[in-house]
């Protein structure tokens, strides 16, 4: 089973996973980046997997398309885009690394500095600038 993204359309290092057999490994990064929130996220939402299997594939079924970024042939991050004009976009590299500074779910919740709300045709724009904070 081939568990990379299949590129469709190619911008820069982010490719469309339109392979179904690559789930398995969107999968694998979601709840890989998930653990980065385990201690901010309460324990009442927590569960392992954070996104369950089914829960992915009924996503995927509502719509959601996921991109993805690989580095050295590996998924190393993806992201899930309905298209309904505006989308979420998550820093989880940023996100771990002031999760240990935070100690207040509400300030937490409030700031929200590693995630934005992007129009979605400002999203590449936005996603090459998360990246080029790790160049």
């Amino acid at each position: 089973m081939n568990e990379k993204c299949v590129s469709v359309r190619f911008v820069d290092d982010i490719e469309l996973c339109a392979d179904k057999s690559g789930l398995g490994k969107i999968f694998e990064v979601i709840n890989d980046g998930a653990q980065a929130y385990k201690d901010i996220i309460p324990d009442d939402c927590w569960h392992e997997p954070y996104m369950p299997f089914e829960e992915l594939r009924k996503e995927i079924e509502a719509g959601i398309v996921f991109w993805g970024l690989e580095y050295d042939a590996e998924l190393q991050g993806v992201m899930g885009i309905q298209d309904k004009g505006e989308v979420t976009l998550k820093d989880l590299r940023l996100g771990s690394e002031l999760a240990d500074k935070i100690t207040d779910r509400d300030e937490w919740r409030k700031g929200q500095p590693a995630q934005m709300q992007v129009k979605r045709e400002k999203l590449v724009e936005a996603v090459k600038g998360i990246l080029a904070r790790y160049e």
